[in-house]
């Protein structure tokens, strides 16, 4: 199912397997689940932050997004610190929610 989503993302799969092979469902469930809020390219984003950061994961994806931006790694001393790291990350990017789905719950509740 994840694969017919994204179907550049075969090795997203792969590495949520290695790291998670007990529960490797549950956690592409979990991003499956976001399909119906994010769009597209702002998951597609954050797996590129997943991959950077070596962590692959729902909740990870899920932080990300809910974080609204995307990190990015640059190279150069960060501007805020002074310790002189040669990378450093900012978010470049705002995420925005279809949040038309909530709406819909609360409409039907009524």
């Amino acid at each position: 199912m994840f694969l017919r989503f994204f179907p550049d993302h075969k090795w997203f799969c792969e590495a949520v397997f290695i790291q998670h092979k007990t529960n490797t469902a549950a956690h592409l469930r979990g991003i499956l689940s976001l399909v119906e809020v994010y769009p597209h390219e702002t998951l597609v984003l954050a797996f590129a932050a997943a991959r950077e950061c070596n962590t692959y994961s729902h909740r990870f994806i899920r932080g990300v997004l809910e974080a609204k931006g995307i990190c990015e790694f640059t190279k150069g001393p960060d501007p805020y610190k002074s310790n002189g790291s040669p990378y450093f990350h900012r978010w470049t990017s705002q995420v925005g929610a279809d949040l038309g789905i909530y709406q819909d719950v609360l409409e039907a509740a009524r």
